[in-house]
């Protein structure tokens, strides 16, 4: 097992310096390239304090780092001796899993040997074989004060930095993948990515269970025109948190006339104007041919007083996390996470299918009920010796309570990857009815995509 460890690393460093056929590792489509990426600007000042400052936001007050610099000089004067000597590395490590641009967990380990790349040598002068001589070099060596679940540690990490290049790379053997994290997510970030919310605005119903703009005309009131004015049944979808979408119950009760744009003038539209008697049979009535006049109380051609309309009963069958709201959704974007080795040589790469997962409210019969939906697209991953990977998807899950108000939505992806030993990965599906959960068994270093959500209907 260990000479397979060893080879482990001796085959990255091939692939990223002569880009070599599969048979000794692989690479991916674009490997061959160093590892490290430009930092900002161009300039690799303070290029470690960016690392870790990343680090420490992703993980939304899991942990708490602090960097200071201990030495610097040109990497050559530190290159006859192991970084392994140059650090020394502590008995522990720090692990994490990752969602998108968060970490979920971390956990503080004993080192494992058999999946540990700083269980051998690593050497400066390996850098010479990737295109970053060591005499154009130069290194900060720092100190990283760490505290999380309220045990203070400290350790020392490297960062080696070729300014011409504008290439630096942060070789940390505690906080795994820092450096490696936080260029992915600095480029989701220059990228937009984030999951986002949409939500759709209720419509307001009719006792019956019509919603209030499908046409309905005042009958027998000839000049009155629709109760409420037409927006050709439209429900418009707004995105984001926090929308004055929404009705009010009824829009313009009470005056018939609402969007009649002859409302209030009687004689609109009429040649005899200004003539009552002029082949009028209706003469002295300056309201004649407009049966029921926009003031309540106006006495009609049949000599009897209009009362004004009572607005109908209505109401909205909407979400029960926000009354004026019938529908929405998150959707969780595709993105890929890369795993560098020590030298920043690619060795595992993620791509994290997209998912989304929602909650509908609708009529059924005179019911107001609930449902889920959404989707989930498949992961995949690849990997160089001896390195391996697996991942797995949900598909879209959804359930509803008995009485159908109450429902959820799930889907989400996971990937794993392990050093030497067989990556695994599993989902079960437990419970019944919207009270579901899925459970997941992984076996490595894990990154997932996507999430689940529940909601109820009612009738507001």
């Amino acid at each position: 097992m260990m000479n397979r460890h060893r080879r482990f690393f001796r085959s990255g460093l091939l692939c990223a310096a002569t880009a070599v056929s599969l048979s000794l590792g692989g690479c991916a489509p674009g490997e061959g390239e160093p590892g490290a990426y430009n930092s900002e600007q161009g300039s690799t000042a303070m290029y470690a304090e960016r690392v870790y400052s990343e680090y420490q936001v992703a993980a939304k007050g899991r942990i708490w780092l602090s960097v200071s610099t201990l030495q610097s000089g040109a990497l050559s004067d530190i290159a006859d001796r192991s970084v392994n000597e140059t650090l020394g590395v502590p008995d522990y490590w720090i692990q994490m899993d990752q969602r998108g641009m968060d970490i979920t967990a971390l956990r503080r380990e004993q080192r494992a040997e058999d999946m540990d790349e700083w269980s051998v040598p690593v050497l400066l002068t390996h850098f010479n074989e990737l295109g970053r001589p060591v005499s154009e070099g130069r290194y900060r060596l720092l100190s990283v004060q760490v505290m999380m679940d309220t045990v203070r540690s400290e350790h020392k990490v490297l960062e080696a930095c070729w300014e011409q290049q504008g290439e630096c790379v942060v070789m940390d053997p505690v906080l795994l993948q820092a450096d490696s994290f936080s260029r992915d997510r600095k480029e989701l970030l220059m990228a937009g990515w984030a999951p986002s919310t949409s939500h759709q605005a209720a419509v307001v119903m009719l006792d019956a269970g019509m919603p209030i703009d499908a046409g309905v005309a005042d009958a027998g009131i000839p000049d009155a025109g629709p109760l409420f004015p037409d927006n050709g049944g439209s429900t418009p979808t707004t995105e984001g948190e926090g929308s004055d979408a929404g009705t009010s119950c009824p829009i313009d009760a009470g005056n018939p006339d609402a969007g009649n744009p002859d409302a209030g003038n009687p004689d609109a539209g009429n040649p005899d104007a200004g003539n009552p008697d002029a082949g009028n049979p209706d003469a002295g009535n300056p309201d004649a041919g407009n049966p029921f006049p926009i003031d309540a109380g106006t006495v009609n051609d049949a000599g009897t007083v209009m009362a004004m309309m009572a607005p109908p009963a209505c109401k909205k069958c909407t979400l029960d996390s926000n009354p004026e709201w019938a529908r929405k959704r998150t959707n969780y974007p595709a993105y890929t996470r890369n795993y560098r080795n020590v030298y920043g040589i690619t060795m595992v790469s993620k791509s994290m299918g997209a998912q989304e997962v929602g909650i509908a409210c609708g009529v059924v019969g005179d019911a107001c009920k609930s449902s889920g939906f959404g989707s989930s697209a498949a992961s995949s991953c690849w990997t160089n010796l001896p390195f391996t990977c697996a991942c797995d998807n949900t598909g879209n899950q959804a359930g509803n309570s008995a009485d159908g108000s109450a429902s959820r939505s799930w889907a989400e992806t996971k990937c794993t990857h392990r050093l030497v030993l067989d990556a695994t990965v599993k989902w079960t599906k437990e419970g019944k009815d919207s009270e579901f959960t899925i459970k997941w068994e992984t076996s490595g270093s894990v990154d997932a995509n996507g999430g689940q959500m529940f909601d109820s209907c009612s009738w507001k």
